[in-house]
Formats: C-alpha cells, structure tokens, sequence
C-alpha cells in the first residue's frame, strides 16, 4: 500500500501536476488522519472496557469486605446482648424483679460479674478492598460517584467511630484489671464463686457498680449502638452495590430464616395493655417494626451465635430483647421483664 502511493506521488510529480498532487497529498494526510483517530477510538474503547472491568472486579471486593465487616459487628451485638442482662441486675431497683443480692450469686453469675467491666470484645474491620477502590478513582465512571460517597462515609465514620471505641473499652477493661489487683482479696487462681472477698466487693463496693455502669454508658449505649448504626449503613452500601453490579449476593449478611421472617411479619399486641401494638415488616430481606406509640423504623437484629433474633426497644434503658416464638406468640425478654405478644387478624 505504501509502495502504492509512493508511485502515484512520482507520477505526478515526474508529470509537474503540482495542483492535483498537493490535492492528493492533502487526501492522504486526511487519511492517515482519520486511521488515527480510529484507532485511537478503538484504544479507547479497550482501556474504557478493562477499566470498566477493574472497576467491577474492585467494586465486588468492596461488597465482600463490607458483608465480613457486618459479621464483625453482629459477634459485638451478641457480646453485649449477654452483659446487657447481668448489667441490668447489677444496676436494678428495687422494683427489678430479679434483685442482685447474695441468693443470686452463683459460678455461672460469678464467672459473669467477675469479666463484666473487664472482658471487652473487639470488632475487627478490614479496610484493604475499600482503599484499593480510593487509590482508582481516577477510573471511577460519575455513576459511582454516589455509592462511592457512602462508601467513603462508611468507612471514613461509622467503621472510624467502632474502632475508636474498641481501642476505649480495651483501656478501660485494662484499667479495671489494674485496679482489681490492689485488692486483698484478688487471686486469678480460685473461681469467683468461692472468692468471699470479690462478692463482697461486687455487692457493696461503690467503685464495682461504677465500673459496670461504664459498661452500659461507654459499652452498650455507645459501643454497642455505633456498631448497630455501622452495620445498617453498611447494608445499605450493599444494596447499593448491587445494584451497580447487577447482583444480589449478601451470602454473609445475617439473616432469620423464611420461616421465622413470615412468622414475624404482621401486628402483634401486647398482652395486659391493648394499647401498645408492634407492627412487623419487611424491606430489602430485613425485618423492621413500628409501635403505635412511635412511629420510628426500628430493625430487627438477627445473631449468628443465637437460634432466636433480636428486637432493639427503645424503652426506659434501650435495652435489647430476645425474641422467642412460643405457640403462635411472641416473648420479649430481658433481665427484668419479659413482654407477651399476641398476633392480631388482618
């Protein structure tokens, strides 16, 4: 081909038609323009579908990392489901039914109180995925730019504000440890139930039920509900993820089983006060319900290390119940009361 138009340039030029060959050599120039530019358009092409493809393969990661962070965050919510009853006794009334006095005290309560304001538990998040996705924006096409904002708020806030409070209830639970070690009556050796001293210490001592009232200021009401804030913000990160991916794979996200989620679904009334009825829904595979008293959305937790799912009631303490079905009704139960519910007719 090259050889083609060397020879028509010579004939023209041999011929001094100079006219018609600076009119061929604008024509050839057009050409060899034009093949650049479709082949730069083909590059183009090429590198906008192997981004397109980084940008899912990192995108995917992201999804995966935030479904094993949201694991994390469901063992926490165990952590603290079980201190929230020992916690509730020890800080009670008298109107508490279950009164924190000698009668209670047993090896498994004493195991209990002995680790209550010093035993923590940690959530470890991992961040290599989302950081990955961070150093490849530039590749990033303007419909993520959405998810990836919460993505960022995600990672930068709700996942920043967990660990800041998982390096605080460490220190704290180091602090009490210390602390316990200036008393007489301290041994690691015997357990807590033959130790007369630490009883005596955690019935009376003033200093002990301070250190468990951190446990559900610092612990519970703080610790405890960022967790729950990460976790449903990283759901919704998901949903979203997903549908920018075009898949609906949540294979870690903790859920009730199908029949549990049908038996739930309805309104429920609280037996001995007519007025109070729970509606239960459902939105995105999650479970949720409003009262008739609040209308605030609030969901249903489902635990991996527990057969029943739990209810966050935003009562007197906020506590969280666990939710037992009995004979086509439900049981909300906590260290101080447990609440009967009946199902109501459609």
């Amino acid at each position: 081909m090259i050889k083609f138009f060397r020879q028509i340039r010579q004939r023209l030029l041999s011929e001094n038609r100079f006219t018609k060959y600076l009119i061929y050599a604008v024509g050839e120039i057009i050409l060899v323009v034009i093949g650049i530019l479709i082949a730069l358009q083909i590059n183009n092409r090429n590198q906008e579908r192997q981004d397109q493809e980084k940008v899912t393969a990192i995108l995917s990661d992201v999804r995966d990392e935030i479904q094993l962070n949201i694991r994390e965050t469901v063992n926490l919510i165990e952590f603290y489901r079980e201190k929230d009853s020992i916690v509730a006794i020890v800080l009670s009334s008298g109107s508490n039914p279950i009164p924190f006095n000698r009668s209670m005290i047993n090896p498994t309560s004493a195991n209990m109180l002995w680790a209550l304001p010093t035993i923590s538990e940690q959530v470890f998040f991992t961040d290599k995925a989302f950081t990955n996705l961070a150093n490849n924006t530039d590749i990033l096409p303007e419909a993520y730019d959405g998810v990836f904002t919460k993505l960022y708020e995600l990672y930068s806030r709700n996942q920043s504000a967990v660990q800041s409070l998982n390096e605080e209830m460490r220190e704290k639970g180091i602090m009490n440890v210390k602390e316990r070690e200036q008393h007489q009556w301290y041994s690691a050796s015997p357990p807590p139930f033959q130790n007369e001293g630490f009883i005596e210490y955690v019935l009376k001592d003033y200093r002990y039920k301070n250190k468990v009232r951190i446990v559900w200021t610092d612990g519970i009401l703080r610790h405890l509900k960022s967790a729950v804030a990460y976790r449903a913000k990283a759901l919704e990160c998901l949903k979203e993820l997903n549908e920018q991916l075009g898949t609906n794979d949540l294979k870690n996200q903790p859920k009730t089983n199908q029949t549990t989620h049908e038996f739930f679904l309805g309104k429920w009334m609280v037996n001995g006060n007519q007025d109070i009825v729970l509606e239960v829904f459902e939105e995105d595979e999650r479970l949720f319900y409003t009262t008739s008293m609040d209308s605030e959305r609030i969901e249903v937790l489902p635990l991996f290390n527990s057969s029943s799912s739990l209810f966050e009631i935003n009562g007197e303490r906020g506590s969280y119940y666990n939710v037992r079905s009995i004979q086509n009704k439900l049981y909300l139960t906590n260290s101080s009361v447990t609440l009967e519910l009946e199902k109501l007719d459609d």
